[in-house]
């Protein structure tokens, strides 16, 4: 799949996302696949804007303001 998206630097090891020494990416990648997800899922958007999470008693703000400004 990630071959099909374009990601040639991407080798995904294990389909869960836990750490194998295998398994590398870049930056190029990772936004083709950003890509394909907000374009593939676009019923998911509003996991693309949190603006903020709470964890517990924390509140970790997002300060990319882009997130909620930039329309796309």
């Amino acid at each position: 799949t990630a071959q099909l998206l374009g990601m040639t630097a991407t080798r995904f090891r294990n389909p869960h996302g836990l750490p194998d020494d295998e398994q590398v990416t870049t930056a190029r990648d990772m936004a083709l696949l950003a890509q394909a997800i907000t374009r593939d899922f676009p019923e998911h958007e509003m996991y693309f804007r949190i603006p903020a999470l709470q964890v517990g008693k924390r509140m970790l703000r997002n300060y990319n303001r882009l997130i909620d400004r930039y329309p796309g």
